[in-house]
């Protein structure tokens, strides 16, 4: 597969562009190898694999939906023998597939199979200043060697690949940490909150672990000094500044300035194809070729980073798409009253979004 089709959906105004504008993370494997403190999937107890078959009818469905952006996620997504061909099928219907891993199943053949299979983007979890801390908390040892070895496979390959750290207390010192992932051979970061109540979807990305656990004012601090990182751009850090400042909204009790937008933008996708609004609500939309109204509601409950942080990028493509309905039936001043200050941050965080170059 040509190398323009792994490298060319870094910009998401191809979103305004082209028209697919749903983010779908859909778990093709539901369990995971790893014992980490930090979620539940290791304690799955019904196992389930996607299959091919199961994937493509699903893609298919997607596709039809709008959705612009498929997250093959897990559990571990690498579990999944089939994920190379899952994700070329995906790209063969034009959609953008990052997928994930917590790096211990990755090789150098992998590495060059995900390539070909035209996958954009491939996140690795870390989430700790000592390596000894991140590998007795995966329960994983040598994880962090094996890491720094499959980082330079994928970058010869010329597989994108960034770092997922998840906000927990084994990260003790942001700058020290940054450090920490750039001797690995990190230049990306993605931070992610801490889901510490349990999820009342199928989805197990949870814990209750003390490692979780946040006062509004420590979790403000933290995320003060993830901007001050961000600002310095010793690496990039991918979360969006509106996102980074919501989230420092929500922890201490206060509405984000931008609306969560799962269930019309943001949708998950369990492994037995059932589609869920958001990971943390039981609401159940429907099941793969239902057909469904999306649409988002007013909710705060948590600060799901899959679809709060895109906030800003999301309030923009809906106000893009108010003008666009309104110019067609002549009420654009519904889009009009948009092009505001929230307007104008939505656009710079989308255009820092593209310079990432990570979706």
């Amino acid at each position: 597969m040509p190398s323009i089709l792994v490298n060319s959906a870094s910009d998401p105004f191809h979103f305004v562009r082209n028209g697919g504008k749903k983010m779908v993370n859909f778990t093709v494997t539901n369990f995971c190898e790893a014992t980490c403190v930090y979620c539940s999937f290791h304690k799955q107890e019904k196992k389930k694999i996607v299959s091919f078959d199961e994937a493509r009818m699903a893609i298919d469905y997607l596709a039809e939906v709008n959705t612009g952006v498929l997250s093959l996620t897990g559990g571990e997504p690498l579990l999944n023998p089939e994920l190379p061909e899952i994700i070329e099928y995906a790209r063969s219907k034009n959609l953008i597939v990052i997928t994930g891993t917590n790096g211990r199943l990755l090789t150098r053949s992998l590495a060059e199979r995900l390539h070909d299979a035209g996958l954009n983007a491939i996140w690795i979890s870390y989430e700790s200043n000592e390596r000894e801390d991140f590998e007795r908390n995966r329960g994983i040892p040598g994880l962090s060697q094996k890491i720094a070895q499959e980082l330079k496979h994928l970058k010869e390959a010329g597989v994108n690949a960034f770092a997922i750290a998840l906000i927990n207390k084994s990260i003790t010192d942001v700058p020290k940490f940054v450090e920490t992932l750039l001797d690995l051979g990190f230049d990306k970061v993605k931070f992610d909150y801490p889901m510490n109540f349990e999820l009342a979807s199928t989805y197990k990305g949870w814990s209750d672990s003390p490692l979780l656990a946040y006062s509004g004012m420590e979790m403000e601090e933290v995320i003060s000094d993830i901007l001050k990182v961000k600002a310095q751009g010793r690496i990039k850090v991918i979360n969006p500044l509106g996102g980074l400042l919501g989230a420092k909204d929500f922890y201490n009790g206060r509405v984000p300035e931008f609306p969560c937008f799962a269930g019309k933008y943001i949708l998950y996708l369990d492994a037995n194809l059932d589609i869920y609004r958001c990971p943390a609500l039981s609401e159940k939309l429907g099941s793969v070729g239902d057909d469904i109204e999306f649409g988002c509601r007013d909710c705060n409950l948590c600060y799901y980073q899959g679809a709060r942080d895109f906030g800003s990028f999301y309030y923009l493509l809906d106000t893009l798409e108010l003008l666009r309905r309104g110019i067609w039936k002549g009420e654009a001043i519904n889009g009009l009253r948009r092009l505001d200050r929230r307007f104008l941050r939505a656009f710079l965080d989308a255009d820092d979004l593209r310079k990432s170059g990570v979706q």
